[in-house]
């Protein structure tokens, strides 16, 4: 039986390979994987989309009933080093779940370097109420990659250091 760590671990780097297409390129998201950033300088988002037309940040919500910390995947797809300072909207609302990805940042804000992926836990609570406030819905957004576990496709772009953020309408995963 595992321990919660290594679950974390084991989840971490399976959905970083499960995000980028297959398995098979676990091994190259792993390399590319790092770990948690704390204290991070400010550095300005860059415009739009990125050179390839994926959006800025790609935001991954990885959402396991096996493990107690839940996950959100940044991918920088710039070729430039970006810094979220906040989300906007913050709150995201799917499958009668909510969490607050404003709530996954450290409180000096986040360096993201180009082609980087940072991992960061974020809290999910059960909807048990419709909140006044401003929200994704990102119903349309979820794929179940089996055992309980749920991936949430977000993508944001740059307005000065806030990260707009909206539901991707891509799928992740090739059904």
């Amino acid at each position: 039986m595992f321990n919660s760590q290594k679950r974390r671990t084991l989840k971490l780097l399976g959905s970083a390979g499960l995000s980028v297409g297959s398995l098979i390129g676990s091994g190259t998201a792993a390399a590319s994987f790092s770990a948690l950033n704390n204290g991070e300088q400010a550095v300005s988002g860059g415009p739009g989309l990125s050179a390839n037309g994926r959006t800025e940040l790609g935001i991954k919500i990885i959402n396991s009933r096996d493990v107690v910390e839940n996950t959100v995947l940044l991918t920088n797809n710039n070729q430039s080093t970006i810094f979220v300072e906040r989300f906007l909207p913050a709150h995201i609302i799917y499958n009668n779940k909510l969490l607050d990805l404003n709530a996954a940042l450290p409180k000096s804000g986040l360096r993201i370097d180009a082609g980087q992926v940072v991992a960061r836990d974020v809290d999910i609570w059960q909807l048990l109420s419709q909140p006044v406030i401003e929200y994704v819905w990102a119903e349309h957004a979820v794929e179940a990659i089996g055992n309980g576990t749920e991936l949430v496709s977000l993508g944001a772009f740059f307005a000065d250091n806030n990260a707009i953020v909206f539901a991707d309408p891509a799928p992740a995963i090739a059904a």
